[in-house]
């Protein structure tokens, strides 16, 4: 075979050159409306690639003016992710304005940094309701539109504290509420890959978000020396891994996760 038409195979069987990786997808993030958010980093990015943003935030005001900032084709709406019907309303308003759910990112979640005997049983049920149950209940809104159209994505952001048992800011009941994501995200994948629908996780360590902004300096120095790339990670870091997986790149990919650490958890 001369070199010409080698080369030409070989550029006829590589994927075309896209700019723009998720366009004319919808796309909804979950907690997506934090000024410091990784939501918020995942939808700027998402829009950035074409897709079309349905956030979901508690926080109804803030969802809204993210989804003016970025543009006309897309939508904010205020939830309750713990409501099942919250979570029915809101998927459906963004259905009927942008069409179709391709992509859940199942991103909102709380946590504390409390010693196992500290917590109380209220602050259990709400690390609970919000980071398994809401995410639950958000997968199930997306899911029959998904399975009638044999395709759809759902990306599930959990923690590295799932793998280590907690250590860096998660606690107890917290590091169950991840463990519990990772294990419903797999069990997803395994049951509706033959519909076409992937389902992946994101595990990140310790990033600069609203959640963690209040420790001291100190504190995040003392952190960071213990991560192979002697920093702690940005919003923009998990987006990035986030729209690979969201997009047609990652399309044999299911039931896998993406751990988004610097290293500093190594498997």
């Amino acid at each position: 075979m001369n070199k010409s038409s080698s080369d030409g195979e070989a550029m006829a069987a590589s994927p075309k050159h896209v700019d723009r990786l998720l366009n004319g997808k919808v796309a909804v993030v979950t907690g997506g409306a934090a000024e410091r958010g990784i939501g918020r980093a995942i939808a700027v990015l998402f829009a950035a690639h074409g897709a079309k943003l349905g956030i979901v935030d508690i926080d109804g005001k803030k969802a809204e003016q993210l989804a003016a900032q970025l543009g006309t084709e897309h939508i904010g709406v205020g939830c309750d992710i713990t409501s099942e019907s919250d979570c029915t309303k809101a998927v459906a308003a963004i259905a009927t304005k942008l069409g179709p759910v391709d992509i859940l990112v199942n991103n909102a979640g709380i946590g504390f940094r409390r010693a196992f005997l500290d917590i109380t049983m209220e602050e259990y049920d709400r690390v609970m309701n919000v980071n398994m149950r809401g995410t639950f209940l958000m997968t199930r809104a997306v899911m029959p539109s998904m399975v009638e159209r044999k395709k759809g994505n759902i990306i599930f952001v959990s923690s590295t504290a799932e793998q280590r048992g907690g250590g860096v800011y998660g606690s107890s009941h917290y590091a169950a509420s991840k463990a519990a994501m990772s294990g419903f995200a797999r069990a997803i994948a395994r049951e509706f890959a033959p519909t076409g629908i992937r389902s992946n996780v994101i595990a990140p360590n310790l990033i600069r978000t609203d959640i963690t902004i209040g420790m001291s300096d100190e504190e995040r120095a003392r952190i960071e020396q213990g991560v192979p790339l002697q920093r702690s990670g940005t919003p923009e870091d998990v987006a990035g891994a986030a729209l690979f997986l969201a997009s047609d790149l990652s399309a044999y990919t299911t039931g896998a996760a993406i751990d988004v650490n610097g290293g500093f958890h190594i498997r």
